[in-house]
């Protein structure tokens, strides 16, 4: 994994790998925002989870964690994004466990290369013109290719060239 190696006066602590965190309804009316980018160790659990399927398929293999948000209003643990990620790439559903009642959820490539929001924000987008496809009775085959998703990401990038935070931003391949 391309994770840096940190070190203390007690030893050595474990590398950490860039990730994000997908905040569900709950988390992103208190934190006011989407998704933020986190440091994580390289031995977290969410390094053990199955990988995302059609971000996989387009070569950038996600893993996603939930990481436990609780409250008594259920219906703020919706979090459309993550389950957007898991979404099958033959139906567009995504699994029981990754419909309802979801909480934030944290995300990492199991590659152990950096994974940065925007390159979450343009995957959203791209899994999101794939499900209206496939639920107008269409198959967007040609979509499941790194070279379609490169499309969807110049695209993307271009109407946000205004916006610092996507300014010199690499795209998944090149990280």
């Amino acid at each position: 994994m391309s994770a840096q190696r940190r070190t203390d006066a007690r030893g050595v602590f474990p590398p950490l790998v860039q990730g994000a965190i997908i905040y569900c309804d709950l988390e992103r009316e208190k934190m006011g925002v989407l998704w933020s980018s986190i440091a994580i160790p390289d031995i977290h659990p969410v390094f053990w989870e199955p990988v995302a399927p059609i971000p996989n398929l387009l070569g950038i293999p996600i893993a996603a964690y939930r990481v436990g948000t609780r409250t008594k209003r259920r219906h703020l643990l919706w979090n459309e994004r993550a389950t957007s990620l898991m979404r099958d790439p033959q139906f567009g559903t995504a699994p029981d466990h990754w419909r309802e009642e979801i909480g934030s959820v944290l995300v990492a490539r199991k590659d152990g290369k950096p994974l940065l929001v925007q390159h979450l924000e343009c995957l959203y987008e791209h899994i999101s013109r794939i499900v209206t496809i496939l639920m107008g009775g269409s198959r967007p085959y040609s979509m499941y290719h790194w070279r379609s998703f490169e499309s969807t990401w110049n695209e993307f990038k271009s109407e946000r060239a205004d916006k610092e935070d996507w300014k010199n931003v690499r795209t998944p391949y090149e990280v």
